[in-house]
């Protein structure tokens, strides 16, 4: 099983790494090498074994050489396991995935055959928005969707929940109607009546110690969650929000400052549930609804949400050691979140330059990855919020730019990465920074070309034979690379194919 997060913004093959790391048996003491290891016993027998598990290192961040076949690959390792045995892989909150996750999720439903295995897929109705085809004309695919529980069926819930029909007709159908029809209402609703002490257990029934027509039924499910979190004593609800700032799943030690009697009362309460870690192999914990946990990150106030997201970021870098970069993702969604938070209050200070700092390295560090396996859409978000969090002079932020730009334009952004690479080239060839400025020119010649058909491409050719020279004089190998990759597309642009092909061997 493998879930989209929430905050999963170009953290595209998540899912698909958690799979491989559990059909692999991967833990945290593992090093590359025995990761790479693993991945090849999961493999083993298929065709292409030693690519396909190359391909999933990729995937998971142990390599990040090369581009990586995603949908070839997942759909190989899936089938590799479902020959041992049959499968099951489940994808969890997919309306939170990337689009380039769906695309895969989807490769694997058209081109699987003979091998047993289900995909399942769950996702809330907002999924349909963004495909509204998700599923539809697939010879081997259904929809689910799962209804408002009827008034009967609430019943039953109730009755199953208590054990005992003991709620007065009334007060069912003041929750019945609270609820319209979503179990999770009803739950917490009977959750709160318990935790107030409104509902006791008197010789094996459930009797009410007050007048059941007084009690007040919250009007929606987030002023309901919310209620409950406020009943919390003051050591409880700091776990909990400290908890809601990791995300819905988040680890023991992530909130080890704090007793462990308050994680067992929270369990009882069945506020949180065991869960299998997101990051590393240790004991985890669940939020036992998104809901629940977006109620208790909203409760936090700005300047202790940017402590907890900084000190969550430092908890990471410490405690995933040597496999720290593989979650650079998630170490920069954190420090990116602090930043932002504390510009939100006007704390303007070094601090604060130093979070938008330490972010710009993960994420750019994590764009880069992206880049290099092809997955510009990743890309392209991963090195724009990097680019964000510095002053548009920045030379780190110009020295990314050529990457955000062809990023851009591969994932059909086209007006934005002509607009980012002229700017670029401006602002670097004024702060004296000329190869900077050489990279971005590279990118945006291409870019011209693809929004404007009708460009005149005649000082296309001329401005690569000059960037060739410029950048074989200094021995830079990849800006020469890049700049016969222009000349090559320029000729081919004006169907001088030969010589397109000769400069694409150069290229190369």
């Amino acid at each position: 099983s493998g879930r989209c997060l929430s905050y999963g913004d170009g953290i595209t093959f998540w899912p698909v790494a958690e799979m491989a790391i559990q059909a692999a048996g991967i833990d945290d003491d593992a090093t590359p090498d025995r990761a790479r290891s693993a991945l090849r016993a999961v493999v083993e027998g298929t065709r292409d074994a030693d690519v396909v598990a190359a391909h999933l290192a990729g995937l998971i961040g142990i390599d990040g050489g090369g581009p990586v076949e995603a949908p070839w690959a997942v759909r190989r390792f899936f089938e590799a396991v479902a020959r041992r045995s049959p499968l099951v892989a489940v994808f969890d909150d997919i309306h939170w995935a990337e689009p380039t996750m769906l695309d895969v999720i989807e490769h694997v439903a058209d081109w699987s055959r003979d091998a047993p295995m289900v995909v399942l897929c769950m996702a809330r109705p907002e999924l349909l928005d963004e495909r509204p085809g998700w599923g539809g004309g697939k010879r081997n695919a259904t929809s689910v969707h799962l209804e408002p529980l009827s008034e009967a069926e609430a019943d039953a819930l109730i009755e199953n929940l208590l054990g005992h029909p003991a709620l007065t007709a009334e007060i069912r159908e003041r929750i019945r109607a609270a609820a319209q029809g979503n179990p999770l209402f009803v739950e917490e609703m009977l959750a709160t009546l318990l935790d107030d002490g409104v509902l006791v257990q008197k010789h094996g029934e459930w009797v009410a110690t007050v007048d059941l027509s007084t009690v007040q039924v919250p009007p929606a499910i987030s002023a309901l969650l919310s209620s409950r979190i406020d009943r919390l004593t003051g050591e409880e609800r700091g776990v909990l929000e400290a908890a809601s700032v990791v995300g819905e799943v988040f680890e023991r030690s992530a909130v080890h400052a704090l007793v462990d009697a308050h994680l067992a009362t929270l369990l009882r309460k069945d506020l949180i549930r065991p869960s299998q870690s997101d990051v590393g192999g240790e004991e985890g914990f669940r939020f036992r609804h998104i809901l629940l946990r977006d109620a208790a990150y909203d409760a936090i106030p700005k300047g202790e949400r940017a402590r907890l997201h900084e000190t969550f970021a430092a908890h990471l870098d410490a405690s995933l050691g040597d496999r720290a970069a593989e979650f650079d993702e998630f170490t920069g969604y954190h420090l990116e979140q602090a930043h932002r938070l504390r510009r939100e209050l006007g704390l303007l200070d070094e601090r604060t330059s130093a979070l938008a700092r330490a972010g710009f390295e993960r994420l750019a560090a994590a764009g880069r990855r992206a880049f290099e396996r092809s997955d510009m859409a990743a890309s392209a978000n991963l090195l724009g919020r990097a680019s964000d969090l510095l002053e548009p002079d920045d030379p780190d932020r110009l020295g990314i730019a050529w990457r955000l730009g062809q990023a851009l334009s591969e994932s059909g952004a086209l007006a934005e990465a002509v607009e980012l690479l002229e700017t670029t080239i401006s602002r670097a060839r004024a702060g004296g920074h000329d190869l900077v400025a050489a990279y971005a020119e590279c990118g945006v010649w291409i870019a011209r070309s693809l929004r404007d058909p009708e460009m005149d491409l005649d000082e296309c050719e001329p401005a690569a034979d000059r960037l060739i020279g410029l950048f074989e004089d200094i021995g830079d190998r990849q800006g020469a690379a890049l700049a016969w990759g222009l000349k090559s597309f320029a000729l081919w642009l004006r169907w001088s194919i030969e010589r397109a092909g000769v400069a694409a061997e150069r290229a190369i």
